[in-house]
């Protein structure tokens, strides 16, 4: 089964736009999303200064570096466990070459929501451990 994941293949040597596919299942239509391109196929501000550097990249490095990556995930034997403590319930995790790259916009949502979550937790954990009312709940 062939993974499917952006590339660098796939971004470097152009900054053309990459139009989006339409596509029907289960009869209704939703659009293909990458996070890397905006709504008109072209490469969003953000990533732009990472594709001009892979764009310096010869494709033989680009693609030797994305074989590294793939090859040291391997061997530190980094896996997906979709059923645990059975060894064919277990899948490889693979890790792009390019990042996800967040805006401060998309960030901070993110970190409100993180430390929203932490104090949730922090408070569970003060409770567990002295008056136990959740337990009780």
């Amino acid at each position: 089964m062939r993974r499917l994941r952006l590339t660098v293949a796939d971004v470097t040597g152009s900054l053309a736009p990459v139009p989006l596919r339409e596509t029907r299942k289960a009869g209704s239509e939703f659009r293909t999303w990458n996070e890397a391109y905006g709504p008109d196929g072209g490469p969003r501000d953000v990533y732009r200064p990472l594709f001009e550097r892979l764009d310096s990249l010869p494709l033989a490095r680009a693609r030797s570096l994305d074989e590294r990556l793939e090859a040291t995930m391997r061997e530190m034997g980094v896996t997906f466990d979709v059923a645990r403590d059975r060894p064919w319930g277990r899948r490889p995790w693979f890790c792009d070459l390019l990042p996800q790259i967040f805006t401060q916009a998309e960030w901070e949502p993110l970190v409100a929501g993180i430390k929203q979550r932490l104090k949730a937790f922090e408070l569970l954990l003060q409770d567990v451990y002295s008056k136990k009312e959740i337990l009780r709940e």
